[in-house]
């Protein structure tokens, strides 16, 4: 797998905690940003894995989150009340994702956004 395809797909799983985190928080996107310093714009680019935040802006995000912040390396996402771990079998096989990327980034497609 190429070094663009390996920083996509992080920067996709990146989001999803991302905006997991900030639900849980029952925070809006607007609230959010603000507390980050960043517009709205923004943070919604970094939870639609377009965008990845700098280290300072994930350490202030986590900070303003109430979460480690080794929380955003994890394969972990935040229910209501505790956090769960995401079952492999609800996941597509890496050879797919991998296949998915790859035709991705060649074609220069736009990656779909999650909502």
């Amino acid at each position: 797998m190429s070094i663009q395809v390996q920083v996509a797909l992080r920067t996709r799983k990146l989001g999803v905690l991302i905006r997991d985190a900030r639900l849980a928080a029952r925070k809006t996107l607007s609230e959010c940003a603000q507390l980050v310093g960043v517009t709205s714009g923004i943070l919604r680019a970094w939870e639609e894995g377009r965008k990845a935040p700098s280290l300072p802006e994930l350490e202030v995000l986590a900070y303003s989150l109430h979460l480690p912040l080794h929380h955003f390396w994890s394969k972990e996402a935040m229910s209501d009340d505790e956090s769960v771990t995401i079952p492999s079998t609800c996941l597509p096989s890496s050879e797919y994702v991998n296949a998915w990327l790859e035709r991705s980034c060649a074609s220069n497609a736009k990656m779909p956004a999650f909502r």
